[in-house]
């Protein structure tokens, strides 16, 4: 063995998930041009911001939070507050190299760096415990799977913002595709479902994508208020939040459950029901597959008035 070889064999693993957590760090910040500036999605954001704003300024927090807890107020005595400590206390050293980062900007971030350090850290626990493969499987299901959670909200969020764009709405789609083209395909190749089962699929991508592709001449886009979809039972099956939320857990729940599967099978301990896990597996996959069609034929059906020619009257 040569000194290339042994160098991609010792560095091969290293280099795979050092690509990981880049998709997910990639992933987990593609909502992040939605959200106002100065704003968070949720309430403790907002808490840990001001916290961290607090140690920067007095470079410690009071005794006690008169905010909560009126009149007495809280006693951070008896609460952990290591986080807004670790926020404030980067953002400085931070700063030092990067003036132009501010507060926000660190506390915007922290909670997917926060959650990159913690798949790194999984992924260096099953690689040490289980193998490479182990590691790379659980590491790329828990950078890619937020993809089908955040996709329920994204559209939602940017659509209450107006900040929705054709590009936006198109590269939304073709990133979906991507990633749920290839979860098929790996686990059709693994053997755990038919080859059948990804034909559809992907063809079902095509024939959607082509069709949406023709509406987009026309100024019409898969969702939105420009959307394709002109009968309310069509918008209702594609477009909506509960529809696009149950196919998107679908698709989720299955693919976790297949992984699941396949890393019982590599594993040290024998499972002595896993053929069972297996036909469940294979089931799951084909409701999740039907889901996928009857949420394209209203495509097909409300696309077709683009596609054929208009007769003229002379």
């Amino acid at each position: 063995m040569n000194t290339y070889q042994q160098l991609l064999r010792s560095g091969g693993p290293w280099i795979v998930f050092g690509g990981i957590l880049l998709l997910a760090f990639w992933i987990r910040i593609q909502g992040v041009g939605t959200i106002p500036d100065g704003q968070f999605t949720g309430n403790d954001p907002y808490l840990y911001y001001w916290q961290a704003q607090m140690v920067t300024e007095q470079g410690r927090l009071p005794a006690r939070d008169m905010h909560r807890w009126l009149p007495l107020g809280r006693d951070l005595g008896q609460s952990l507050n290591a986080y807004p400590y670790a926020i404030a206390y980067t953002y400085k050293a931070i700063a030092i190299l990067f003036p132009r980062v501010s507060l926000y900007h660190v506390a915007l971030f922290a909670p997917t760096v926060c959650f990159v350090l913690g798949v790194g850290v999984l992924c260096l626990f099953l690689y040490r415990a289980f193998g490479g493969l182990f590691a790379s499987i659980a590491g790329v299901l828990l950078a890619t799977l937020i993809i089908f959670a955040l996709d329920a909200v994204d559209g939602y969020i940017a659509r209450k913002q107006n900040q929705t764009s054709v590009f936006g709405g198109v590269f939304d789609i073709a990133g979906d595709r991507i990633v749920e083209n290839v979860f098929w395909i790996y686990f059709a190749v693994n053997g755990q479902i038919p080859v059948w089962i990804p034909v559809i699929v992907v063809s079902r991508s095509f024939l959607i994508d082509g069709v949406r592709s023709v509406t987009l001449k026309h100024g019409k886009t898969a969702f939105g208020e420009n959307t394709m979809m002109r009968a309310g039972w069509a918008r209702a099956l594609t477009a909506s939040r509960a529809s696009r939320g149950t196919y998107n857990f679908a698709k989720a729940f299955t693919f976790l459950y297949l992984a699941g599967v396949n890393l019982f099978k590599h594993a040290d301990f024998h499972f002595k029901r896993i053929d069972h896990l297996e036909r469940a597996g294979i089931i799951l996959s084909v409701v999740t597959v039907a889901l996928c069609l009857i949420r394209g034929l209203p495509v097909v059906i409300d696309g077709w008035h683009y596609l054929t020619p208009k007769q003229q009257d002379f």
